[in-house]
């Protein structure tokens, strides 16, 4: 459709929802996307220093929309099932334990060797996999030692062949008014809020 025709804020182009910026080796190009209210499927959009004005549908205006926390990687501890050969756990006021792998079984290695139960150590790692980052935490102003993240309610470290150090998370305290989640701090030193 003709620009000079439309109204672009009855159409939601101005001000936008979004604009995406596109970039080659020499040149760039930006899409202006228009709000998901004005049509129930489509929205309108168009690009920039161009008179037209075309339609697109309502999912790629909602994926152009994400912002830089949308697209970040919300794992709290990653590994590599065949190169992970040891697990140390150090809860406050407990003594920590380790688990050790020979092959495919897991022993205790610490305080005592002795056998593992595999399912209970499978288990452990299952809820260790599952468990992503809900909301990242500014550092700035952040007391971590009231979080109860210095020193950490538990500390977990899983230890991997080759690797220069282990993967590790320092889990907290209780969210202030968000009894349903925790602080952990990642070990790239990200301190994010997580299911508790």
């Amino acid at each position: 459709e003709q620009a000079a025709k439309l109204d672009r804020k009855e159409l939601g182009l101005d001000p936008p929802k979004a604009v995406l910026t596109f970039h080659t080796k020499d040149k760039k190009k930006a899409v202006r996307v228009g709000r998901p209210d004005i049509s129930p499927e489509q929205v309108y959009a168009e690009l920039e220093g161009e008179k037209a004005v075309f339609l697109v549908s309502k999912s790629f205006a909602e994926a152009a929309a994400k912002n830089a926390g949308d697209l970040r990687d919300r794992t709290v501890l990653a590994w590599d099932d065949e190169k992970l050969e040891r697990i140390a756990v150090a809860p406050a006021g407990s003594d920590p334990f380790e688990l050790s792998r020979e092959g495919t079984a897991w022993a205790l290695s610490k305080p005592e060797p002795e056998g593992a139960d595999a399912a209970v150590v499978e288990s452990l790692l299952g809820a260790l996999r599952s468990v992503k980052s809900l909301a990242f935490v500014d550092p700035k102003d952040f007391d971590a030692k009231g979080a109860g993240l210095e020193p950490p309610e538990v500390r977990v470290s899983l230890f991997e062949k080759e690797a220069q150090g282990p993967g590790e998370i320092s889990v907290g305290k209780a969210v202030k008014d968000k009894a349903d989640r925790v602080y952990v701090r990642r070990g790239d030193g990200m301190i994010v809020e997580v299911a508790s």
